[in-house]
Order: structure tokens, then sequence, then C-alpha cells
């Protein structure tokens, strides 16, 4: 079942947003599910951080998450896991 945001978005006939992405909001909470080094600095990111946006690139969602100390780096959606997640 579709949560109510993704019924308007497929009324307005914009398919291309996946009911998920309606569900990932910009301030959300977030955990790494795995240990994950920065491709900037090198150094190990922290665990816990904030969803920033949310980009498809090469049928990919990637997703940029700020960390400590403004520290802002891009994920795959499959190395994160909500805090408060809402299931479809």
């Amino acid at each position: 079942m579709l949560s109510q945001d993704a019924r308007k978005w497929k009324e307005k006939g914009q398919n291309q947003v996946k009911p998920r992405e309606v569900l990932m909001q910009p301030g959300e909470k977030l955990n790494l599910t795995r240990s994950i080094r920065s491709a900037k600095t090198g150094s190990l990111l922290p665990k816990e951080g904030t969803l920033v946006s949310v980009t498809e690139n090469l049928g990919r969602t990637l997703l940029l998450v700020e960390f400590a100390r403004g520290q802002r780096e891009y994920v795959f959606e499959n190395e994160v896991e909500f805090r408060t997640r809402l299931f479809l």
C-alpha cells in the first residue's frame, strides 16, 4: 500500500519518484550499517548522521549525509538505516 504522499505524486503523473524516496525527507536521522571511509579524507565516518538530500545517478540512489562537524558525504541507500523508518 502506498503512503498518502506517494499516492499524491502518482496522481499528478510524476511516476519517476519511487514511494520509498517520498519517505526520505531531509533532516531525518540515520545510522550507517557498516564502517565507511570518507572519499575526501580517508578517515572512518561516524555512525550517526542527518539526511541532507537524495539524488539518483546511473540508476543508483545516493544520499548526501551530514555528519559531525559539518562533514558531508555521499553514501548508498543500502548503507544506512533510518532511526524512524516507515514501511509501506
